[in-house]
């Protein structure tokens, strides 16, 4: 292995430590919950939800590295019991080399009612998953191909790489529970652990590296201001290795007197020293759509003179339609 790859493999080391802790997540980490927890899948009001989010991140610095996750979840209820089932899709390319990250997760989850009125549950949940990562050597330099200090793209790299792609299988858990204070305001809290298998990873088979484990615990509630504002403070704190991440800040609803836009939220987050993110949403009928932008407050600033990336979710949720069937007796005659 020659002195260029020897330079690759320790940027892609690089990379893979850094990516310790930025596996796919995001800053509205409330709308993408089967990222989040898998003891999340199934813990909502309806049938059906679907989730979907795209972020685009550090655009003014360099090739902006690309994220885009869907997802879609069934609800079960049985008496004081609930299950859920669902299937995550996750696509991020970034950087260069468009180094890829494709993962499709299937999810599960157990859950039941500790109260007599519902108002508290826990459930608890787990995924496997199917990961790939792949690079593109063509958009990468070598010195090989610089001819007197210019580079000439029609050179030979004088390389002989083995893979361009991998894939590994990866399990997922977690547990949460869930609050109604007074019935009405929703409380929030759990724990996700992540890469229980600890896969090895890498583009050479001599020089696997180990995925660590990762811990996240999350904690949203409700509060009434006034009858019509509420403030929702939250927290998501992420573990992996030696590397942490915190994210805390809060969103105000406002209730629209609408028939159609029932709320408008509007707030911030602070990723602890790195970035402050601006957020705002709204409900539409049975549609949450959010936007937010992470605006680098680190060192990094002074490269990226602030800007960081804008994140678009929506979730949508399905409900059952209620036919109701009107005894014959009861229905009213048609008179000609």
């Amino acid at each position: 292995m020659n002195k260029i790859k020897y330079i690759l493999l320790f940027i892609t080391l690089i990379f893979f430590k850094v990516s310790y802790t930025q596996d796919i997540h995001f800053s509205q980490f409330n709308s993408s919950p089967l990222n989040l927890n898998p003891a999340l899948t199934g813990s909502f009001d309806g049938n059906y939800r679907f989730a979907a989010n795209f972020k685009n991140q550090w655009q003014s610095i360099t090739v902006p590295y690309r994220t885009f996750s869907a997802s879609l979840e069934k609800k079960i209820t049985l008496k004081k019991n609930f299950f859920g089932i669902g299937f995550l899709v996750n696509a991020d390319k970034a950087g260069d080399s468009e180094f890829g990250t494709t993962q499709g997760k299937l999810s599960f989850s157990y859950g039941r009612y500790l109260s007599n009125d519902s108002s508290f549950s826990a459930s608890i949940g787990a995924n496997i998953s199917y990961n790939q990562n792949s690079i593109n050597y063509n958009h990468l330099n070598f010195g090989s191909q610089y001819s007197n200090g210019q580079f000439d793209p029609g050179l030979s790299n004088n390389e002989n790489f083995k893979n361009n792609s991998f894939y590994f299988i990866d399990y997922s858990a977690g547990i949460n529970f869930n609050y109604l204070i007074n019935h009405k305001l929703p409380l929030s809290f759990g724990a996700g652990f992540t890469h229980l298998n600890k896969p090895e990873q890498s583009f050479y088979e001599e020089q696997l590296s180990q995925l660590e484990r990762k811990y996240n615990f999350h904690f949203t509630i409700e509060l009434k201001v006034t009858e019509s504002i509420h403030f929702i403070p939250g927290v998501v704190y992420y573990k992996q290795g030696k590397f942490q991440e915190i994210d805390y800040g809060g969103l105000f609803k406002s209730k629209l007197n609408s028939a159609t836009f029932h709320n408008f939220y509007f707030g911030g987050w602070i990723r602890h020293k790195d970035a402050f993110i601006a957020d705002i949403c709204f409900d539409y009928q049975n549609m949450n759509i959010g936007i937010s932008y992470d605006i680098n407050t680190s060192k990094l600033r002074t490269a990226s003179n602030g800007f960081g990336g804008i994140e678009i979710s929506l979730i949508y949720i399905f409900y059952k339609k209620h036919v109701l069937n009107i005894p014959y007796i009861k229905q009213c005659p048609a008179f000609m």
